[in-house]
């Protein structure tokens, strides 16, 4: 049963902690000395948005358990660091249509304004891709997206529908430095698809087109065996 207390908790020796977070027996917080400690905690201790400092990798970092699974590491979300965390569950901290906070790994925003006062410094929007599933830093590979951006509307049946797209894609083997691909994709009445590529030495190619679209001024494009330009 609880014990009441009407005062706040103090030890006789000024210099004497009262709580010891690191026998871990406090549910919502826990120090752990390996991942391993982590997932052996007990279920009865075990809880949503648990914050756990867990020493990972010879360094400790603070993980918030945001998934279901207590023992995989996708269902923790690293707080802070400039490192790759060893989870996958990259979540944003948000509030639902009821108003209540919750974790979510794919958040929705109606528009985003990146900001930068500092000196000379420019606002930056970097996509970094690994090839591991756990988050850590690994090579990436021939044919793997590094990153893309998607354009939606919404059909005559009220369907969310790509109407565009910009890709850019590994080429070959990562050395020193990656090659890449760009791929920027419009919408058709037949359905989005690729309208340019430049590839990893630069060089730009517009794609085939099926049947002659409509002439325009200045407007260049190919078939599957010449070039076209619009001149009148």
């Amino acid at each position: 049963m609880p014990v009441l207390f009407p005062d706040n908790l103090k030890h006789n020796n000024a210099n004497r902690p009262i709580l010891d977070i690191g026998n871990n027996q406090v549910k919502g917080m826990g120090i752990f000395a390996s991942v391993a400690d982590r997932n052996a905690l007990d279920s009865t201790i075990q809880t949503d948005g648990f914050l756990a400092l867990t020493n990972d990798g010879g360094a400790y970092r603070a993980y918030v358990f945001t998934g279901s699974t207590w023992n995989q590491d996708d269902n923790w979300t690293e707080v802070g660091g400039d490192a790759l965390p060893s989870g996958s569950n990259f979540s944003v901290l948000v509030r639902d249509g009821s108003n209540a906070v919750a974790f979510d790994t794919t958040p929705r925003v109606s528009s985003v304004d990146v900001f930068n006062s500092v000196g000379g410094t420019s606002p930056d929007i970097v996509f970094t891709r690994t090839s591991s599933d756990s988050g850590v830093a690994q090579a990436t590979t021939d044919g793997q997206s590094l990153g893309s951006l998607t354009f939606k509307g919404h059909n005559n049946a009220n369907t969310s529908t790509a109407a565009g797209a910009i890709k850019f894609t590994q080429v070959g083997a990562a050395s020193t430095n990656v090659s890449s691909k760009f791929e920027l994709s419009v919408g058709t009445s037949s359905g989005a698809g690729v309208a340019v590529t430049v590839n990893e030495e630069k060089v730009l190619s517009l794609s085939q087109q099926n049947t002659p679209p409509t002439v325009v001024v200045g407007g260049l494009y190919v078939d599957s065996g010449n070039v076209y330009f619009g001149i009148t």
